[in-house]
């Protein structure tokens, strides 16, 4: 499932009395004012959805998965989010409702 602005945009002018061009702009500036935290290198804390951090993830070697030839990634600084209790506690929720049983 693929989450655009907009459609977050659209979810919080269902709850708060905002015009959909202000609700996106919102969605906007919050996650500019998360990557601008992120390229100071701090941490961003939202409780109860999560902690974005960055990590520097060290050179290894890779494998192309089709002909097997090794190659070399290089290394490089990745986002990652911690979910906190409320994100956690809602995908669980929504794995549960979405499960698909497979039989033998």
């Amino acid at each position: 499932m693929t989450l655009t602005k907009r459609a977050l945009g659209e979810l919080i002018c269902n709850e708060l009395p905002l015009v959909l061009c202000d609700a996106e702009k919102l969605v906007s500036d919050m996650f500019e004012e998360i990557s601008v935290e992120l390229a100071k290198g701090k941490n961003v804390n939202l409780h109860g959805f999560g902690k974005f951090r960055l990590l520097d993830k060290s050179p290894r070697v890779g494998r192309n998965p089709k002909t097997g030839q090794e190659f070399i990634i290089t290394a490089r600084t990745v986002c990652v989010l911690r979910p906190g209790v409320w994100l956690q506690s809602a995908s669980q929720a929504f794995a549960h409702t979405h499960a698909v049983t497979l039989q033998d």
